[in-house]
């Protein structure tokens, strides 16, 4: 009997973890089956370029290790790209705090002038500049350095991050569709901060908060906020990937794109209570037919 378990997909508003595609271009594919709340097809954005790898990045280790659905997209030209492709979410509209993360790695050239990986909405699939809202930047075109956006300013903090590594960044945008202010933080996590963070059971917007930035297995490699006017996150907006590489060639991949309205539920290692659950209703429809078959047989 084969049981196939999506981690947490069911309870996510988006999910992308580039399996199911092959390798070959992004741009013009249909949304894989494995895929969650988008629809349709990539569309270029910006220049080509953007692939699909045969293989994912890995994060975290032992107990802590994520989990990985494989495949991941990947830019490795000079000059900048994107795709975008349109939101099919469970609601027509999302409306409170939305959480949001991915497994980035910027190659050899991770801080070079014009490096750049980075997730976000958009009023259309095509929308380049002016549209964009909730942007989460591993590197932004300013020195690649990490970067957030709410819907106006994009405010950029200097990183840390070393080569050919794999992070996982997280984000988290309060009142989305709401009225007044709302803000935006992104935090940068390396594979043994997020080991470190999850084996203490410290994975939490309050630990999350008051974190401090460095190097240390307790802290996290970068944070930086936005304060601004919510817009709202709907049906037919668009998620998009946009990439960079300057004049230094390079491979930046970005990978196991979430969005949901938890931040465990996007970040965190999945539990095996589902999977359990699975195993234990197998075993019990497995013994009634057993029995059933035993006391025809009687």
């Amino acid at each position: 009997m084969g049981i196939t378990l999506t981690s947490t997909q069911a309870s996510l508003l988006v999910y992308e973890g580039f399996s199911g595609y092959g390798t070959q271009s992004l741009s013009g594919l249909a949304v894989s089956a494995n895929a969650v709340g988008l629809s349709g097809n990539y569309v270029t954005a910006t220049a080509n370029g953007i692939s699909i790898s045969s293989t994912g990045l890995t994060f975290g280790g032992g107990a802590t290790t994520y989990a990985v659905s494989g495949g991941a997209s990947t830019w490795a030209l000079n000059g900048a790209g994107g795709v975008g492709v349109t939101l099919a979410m469970s609601t027509s509209s999302y409306v409170g705090t939305l959480y949001g993360s991915y497994l980035v790695n910027l190659g050899a050239n991770p801080t070079t002038d014009a490096a750049r990986a980075e997730v976000r909405f958009n009023a259309s699939t095509t929308g380049v500049t002016g549209t964009s809202f909730y942007n989460s930047m591993a590197a932004s075109t300013t020195l690649g350095q990490s970067a957030v956006k709410y819907n106006t300013a994009i405010i950029t903090t200097p990183i840390a991050m070393v080569a050919d590594t794999t992070y996982m960044v997280i984000s988290k945008w309060t009142n989305v569709g709401g009225t007044g202010t709302g803000v935006g933080t992104m935090w940068v996590l390396s594979s043994a901060q997020y080991d470190t963070l999850m084996t203490a059971g410290h994975l939490t917007d309050s630990y999350l908060s008051t974190a401090v930035v460095g190097t240390d297995v307790t802290e996290m490699v970068t944070s930086v906020s936005d304060t601004a006017n919510p817009t709202t996150l709907a049906n037919g907006e668009a998620m998009q990937l946009i990439f960079g590489s300057g004049s230094a060639l390079t491979t930046r991949t970005i990978d196991e794109i979430k969005f949901g309205s938890s931040l465990l539920d996007v970040a965190a290692v999945p539990e095996p209570n589902s999977m359990a659950l699975l195993l234990g209703s197998s075993a019990v429809l497995i013994l009634v037919a057993y029995r059933r078959r035993s006391q025809i047989a009687w």
